[in-house]
């Protein structure tokens, strides 16, 4: 993508597609399927995301960086189990038509700004902007065919995937606890948190030690040798995650350690105590 009218123009192109393939998913479901039903919603809540998003860089203010997304799809969800099926596709049709018109009169700056989110460095503002229109979209609609025996649909977002991405990285090697185990365990274990900062002052399992991932390579001398370890992040991204990163990389220098499965989202889930604060 090498000048801002070619990022415009991938990013259009690849929204129509999506455009095509949420309604051919809406064709083939019903209006009883929930699951499709709230896909469908998240599908335009997130576009809609994007379009306030865009909105910041192009008033020149900073969008936040702080953003509890755990939150923001619980609330998407609530709204959405007071519309109809035909309520929530036309929501996403207007999402789709509110993100496309945002793209096509962003600038070069705009689509290159720096999206931040947490202590993160961040990256281009075009990377969200595809995830939401195109990405993510597809993977979960790949999901739910997948679930229903729809085998040949699945395949064809894959390819579509395949064709934007590249093949999929393999998942990173690691062992896994899970909250109940770890709390059950949490006399025994060093518990490193790596996160940034922010993030970890926000909410943390209790006694963790907060280590951000790129810092973790430096202080490995720091920690202990004969203990278990237990690193975690949000695991907002499954097999590539900080957390299990970090767990891999400590196996590699001789630790014996594991991510926590479903980070700390799956542990607050569990109903399991956190505290917030510290450094």
């Amino acid at each position: 993508m090498a000048s801002d009218s070619t990022i415009r123009d991938h990013l259009l192109a690849l929204f129509q597609q999506t455009r095509e393939d949420v309604a051919a998913f809406v064709a083939s479901r019903s209006e009883h399927d929930r699951a499709a039903h709230d896909l469908i919603a998240l599908i335009g809540f997130w576009m809609e995301y994007n379009v306030e998003r865009i909105g910041y860089f192009a008033r020149d203010e900073e969008p936040p960086r702080d953003v509890d997304f755990d939150a923001l799809t619980q609330a998407a969800l609530t709204e959405n189990a007071y519309r109809s099926w035909a309520g929530s596709v036309a929501y996403t049709e207007v999402a789709f038509d509110h993100l496309a018109a945002a793209v096509a009169t962003s600038s070069e700056e705009l689509l290159l700004a720096n999206n931040v989110y947490g202590d993160d460095p961040g990256g281009p503002s075009w990377g969200e902007i595809r995830a939401n229109g195109f990405t993510w979209p597809l993977q979960e609609m790949e999901k739910l065919y997948l679930a229903s025996g729809d085998t040949a649909s699945a395949a064809t977002l894959r390819a579509k995937l395949t064709r934007e991405h590249g093949e999929e990285e393999e998942p990173i090697a690691c062992d896994l606890l899970e909250p109940a185990a770890a709390h059950a365990q949490r006399d025994d274990l060093l518990v490193i948190d790596v996160r940034g900062p922010s993030e970890f002052a926000a909410g943390h399992l209790p006694g963790a030690r907060n280590i951000p991932l790129a810092a973790l390579p430096d202080q490995l001398s720091e920690l202990p040798r004969g203990q278990r370890v237990l690193t975690y992040c949000n695991m907002q991204h499954p097999g590539h995650s900080r957390g299990e990163q970090a767990a891999a990389l400590l196996s590699e220098r001789g630790y014996r350690a594991a991510a926590l499965a479903g980070g700390y989202p799956g542990w607050r889930d569990a109903g399991l105590p956190s505290e917030s604060g510290g450094k």
